[in-house]
Order: C-alpha cells, then sequence, then structure tokens
C-alpha cells in the first residue's frame, strides 16, 4: 500500500474484489499501511452515509408527490403528467442510492479488526528486533459472507428452519520474538443465521432471518529453542495451572511438546461498541502470552537446575 492516505476510487474497487491486507514486513510498515486502512473505511462511511441521506430524501419526496397527486384536485392534465414523472424519477432514486448503499454497507470494515492489529504490535515489538519482519494476513470484510460459510443445513431444535455457521479467520500473524520464540496468533470470529417461518401474534405467517454472533476463537502457538527449554514435556501435568484467562474466555485446547507449546481458547462475544471489542480482544491475547511465557519460564528454571546438577 502507498504511504499517503489520501482515498482513490480505485481504492474502494479493490477492496470489493479482494478484501485482505497481507504483508510481511516490519511493524513500522504494517502500523504505516494500517493508517491507510483506516481513511478507508472513514471514505466507505462516509458515503454510506451520504447514500442513506439521499434515499430518505428520496422516499419523503416521492412520499409527498404521491399525497400530492391523490388530495389535490383540478391539476392540469400537463402538471399531473410532471408529477407522475418527478414520481418516477424520485423511485428510480430511491433504487439507485439504495442499492449504492447496499455496495459500501458490503464493504464496510469492521472498526475492531484495524484498531486490534496496532495495539499487538506495539506490544511485541518491544520483545522483537524493531526491523524484524511480521507475516500479516488481515480480512477486511464482515464475517457473514457466503465462502466464509462453513455450515448451511436443518435447524437441529426447530422443524422446518434452516441453519447457516460462519467461520471467519480474520487475522493471521507470525513472527519471531528476540529470545527466537517464533509465533503463530490465529483469530476467528464465528456467527450462526437461523432462518425460517414464523407465526405471529396476528396469525399470519412471516419469513424470519436472525443472526446471532457466537464470539471469538483465539489460538497461540510458540515454537522455542529446544535446548533453552528443554524441561518442558515435564510441565505437561502442572501447565494448565499457569493458564491465566479474563473471565469472557474458556480453555479449550493446551498443548505441550519438547519445543513448542499451542494454546485455543474460546471468547464470548462482546458488546457492538468496537472500543470494548478491541479492549477485550486485547486483554485476552495479552494474557495468553503471559500465560505461555510462564509456563516457558518455569520450564528453564528447570532446565537450568538439571544443567547445574549434571
Amino acid at each position: 500500500m502507498a504511504k499517503t492516505t489520501e482515498v482513490q476510487d480505485h481504492d474502494l474497487v479493490g477492496l470489493r474484489e479482494t478484501p485482505v491486507y497481507q504483508a510481511e514486513a516490519s511493524v513500522q510498515h504494517i502500523v504505516s499501511d494500517l493508517k491507510r486502512v483506516v481513511a478507508l473505511d472513514q471514505t466507505i462511511e462516509q458515503k454510506q452515509r451520504e447514500m442513506t441521506q439521499w434515499m430518505i430524501g428520496c422516499i419523503l419526496g416521492a412520499i409527498a408527490v404521491f399525497i400530492a397527486l391523490i388530495v389535490a384536485s383540478g391539476l392540469s392534465s400537463a402538471m399531473t403528467i410532471a408529477l407522475v414523472i418527478v414520481l418516477i424519477g424520485l423511485i428510480g432514486g430511491i433504487i439507485v442510492t439504495s442499492r449504492k448503499r447496499g455496495q459500501y454497507v458490503a464493504i464496510n470494515i469492521p472498526n475492531y479488526r484495524y484498531q486490534l492489529l496496532p495495539k499487538l504490535l506495539t506490544m511485541l515489538v518491544r520483545d522483537m528486533d524493531k526491523q524484524a519482519p511480521v507475516s500479516t494476513h488481515l480480512v477486511l470484510n464482515p464475517p457473514l459472507r457466503i465462502q466464509k460459510c462453513t455450515f448451511d443445513g436443518p435447524h437441529p431444535h426447530r422443524s422446518g428452519w434452516n441453519l447457516k455457521r460462519y467461520d471467519d479467520q480474520w487475522l493471521t500473524l507470525e513472527g519471531e520474538l528476540l529470545d527466537r520464540t517464533r509465533f503463530q496468533l490465529l483469530c476467528t470470529e464465528s456467527w450462526v443465521t437461523a432462518a425460517g417461518w414464523k407465526r405471529g401474534r396476528s396469525g399470519k405467517r412471516k419469513y424470519k432471518t436472525k443472526s446471532k454472533s457466537k464470539g471469538f476463537e483465539l489460538a497461540l502457538a510458540l515454537r522455542v529453542p529446544r535446548k533453552k527449554y528443554g524441561a518442558l514435556p515435564v510441565l505437561t501435568p502442572a501447565a494448565r495451572e499457569a493458564i491465566q484467562l479474563p473471565k469472557t474466555c474458556s480453555l479449550k485446547r493446551l498443548e505441550v511438546e519438547d519445543n513448542s507449546l499451542y494454546l485455543r481458547v474460546k471468547m464470548l462475544p462482546p458488546p457492538e461498541n468496537p472500543d470494548v471489542q478491541v479492549e477485550q480482544l486485547y486483554q485476552a491475547i495479552t494474557l495468553m502470552f503471559l500465560s505461555l511465557y510462564h509456563i516457558l519460564n518455569l520450564a528453564k528454571v528447570l532446565s537450568d537446575d538439571k544443567t547445574e546438577a549434571s
């Protein structure tokens, strides 16, 4: 991405075709690129608001013209024809602005995604060579997209309803820390959409669609020098006690090998507020790193003791 934050029309087209930011570069370079992503999303949101305002204006205008045609009497044929033409034009405006607004909604970037990444990189770079490359894959479109659907079938609890599940692995982050530990962080967001016919209070059947967030799955893998942490396998029985997580997270899997650690947690859906989403994700990921390094530090102490004893 270019260094300038000025957004061009071709950027919006490019985002629609390839909604991904991918790079293998220094933290400073990636953070600079993300400023452009922020500017791009702000442009999208501004255009979305503009289309919404134009659409509302067209709707109100069409209603006013329609009422005028019904209520007003004694209009000349020419005036009536003119009002009908205006009404048709306003209806066309509603259709066009609605479609344009839908296009901007489809490429609107979830704010927490580009807000979380700089915070994570700022945290990690403290223990990295500042020029060391970090591999980053950041998905920029929302999770409810057909290509992210991993299940589509009958609802297990509602007869006649259909259930779709969406799993969106939206962040992959890989790099090496100063102690030569390699890390890989994966963030996946899951949603379910249930759809079917439901009878309302009036007795009429209506087709309903409900979407619900199922939260996040966070996975962190560390690969470490075997000589430095040779006592890792010994800690396997007690490793779970070293894991400290926020109340919003639960431990799903922990693997301790002779030169690697793997931690996977499930995080409850945070509130819709992007700031809260970023803070909860950042806190969870930070504690995941700290927990695994607590295990590594214990292994290092045991390894050093064995070396001294021998």
